[in-house]
């Protein structure tokens, strides 16, 4: 399948970022000049995972905010919207920094094949390590090895938002003694494969799109864990029943609100709701409605622009 990878680069992603959302575009990808000069000023955790050479091709770049869409007439509909919408920013924000808009063909392929090299092991909190299963691990520390092949899929582990659920189900699960959980939107399975691993008896992984649930489903059985994960295609409203110890949602702020009016439904009084993909300029408006819809945020984690809550009814 052939893809349009549509480039907007300009010095402040922030406005675009809340632009394309407003469009219904998901799946952005940003590439933060002033997040990479930083990481090379204090050299974090992740330093060691970070090739020489993609660090001088990054230096290189200007900020842009990436994301794709399917060629054929939704795409070109998109596309012009998108540009119709940045032009009406430029005229009412003259002194907004320049914007460009470039594109280019992408081929399904091409994530398949490129990709890996920016994948690497990722410790995560004190127990736990992404790794992907093409790479090798010396585990010392005899951490939690959370191994994943996200495919096409989102949820490599290493996003901020993926990064505070998996955060999240690490301190909640025990102290919890959580032995059921819903994974919505589960996309490549990461987030049930960690719960599984914390220790999780029975996790029902849903997602909308067949492609997610056929990677999810892949690297469920690659990990030994069909007993523990079950996964399906379908939404929470019409294909859940019951109620679950741990509900968690790593999506968009948009679709967490929606599923705040039903989540409480898939809760008892001692469940948890993990809700994260959630961008600072919509916080407030999540927290309003979870307000709306009883439900009490027991915490607020912050990684950069991206906030995770986790609530109970």
């Amino acid at each position: 399948m052939d893809y349009t990878e549509v480039t907007i680069t300009c010095e402040n992603l922030e406005p675009i970022i809340g632009l394309l959302y407003s469009l219904d575009i998901c799946g952005l990808v940003m590439k933060d000049k002033n997040d990479f000069e930083e990481l090379l000023a204090h050299k974090g955790a992740a330093w060691d995972y970070i090739d020489d050479d993609l660090i001088n091709q990054e230096k290189m770049q200007n900020s842009c905010v990436q994301f794709y869409l399917e060629i054929g007439e939704e795409e070109v509909r998109t596309l012009d919207k998108v540009k119709e919408e940045i032009e009406i920013f430029q005229k009412e924000n003259p002194d907004f920094n320049p914007i460009t808009i470039t594109t280019s063909l992408f081929r399904e392929e091409d994530w398949a094949n490129n990709w890996k090299k920016y994948f690497k092991p990722y410790e995560i909190g004190d127990n736990i390590v992404i790794k992907p299963e093409w790479e090798t691990y010396d585990n010392k520390e005899n951490r939690i090895v959370i191994e994943i092949d996200p495919g096409s899929a989102f949820g490599t582990g290493t996003h901020e938002t993926t990064k505070m659920c998996i955060e999240a189900l690490a301190s909640y699960v025990p102290n919890q003694h959580a032995k059921t959980m819903l994974d919505v939107g589960t996309g490549s399975g990461i987030l049930s494969i960690a719960g599984a691993k914390l220790g999780i008896e029975s996790v029902y992984a849903i997602d909308i799109e067949e492609g997610a649930v056929a990677v999810a489903r892949e690297n469920v059985a690659k990990r030994g864990l069909e007993t523990q994960i079950t996964v399906k295609k379908g939404n929470l409203v019409s294909d859940v029943c019951g109620t679950f110890d741990v509900v968690v949602a790593n999506i968009i702020a948009d679709v967490i609100i929606s599923l705040s009016e039903s989540v409480k439904n898939f809760m008892d009084e001692n469940s948890i709701f993990i809700a994260s993909g959630i961008i600072d300029i919509k916080k407030e408006e999540v927290k309003e409605a979870f307000l709306k819809n009883s439900l009490t945020i027991l915490e607020e984690k912050q990684d950069g622009d991206w906030f995770c809550f986790i609530c109970k009814k």
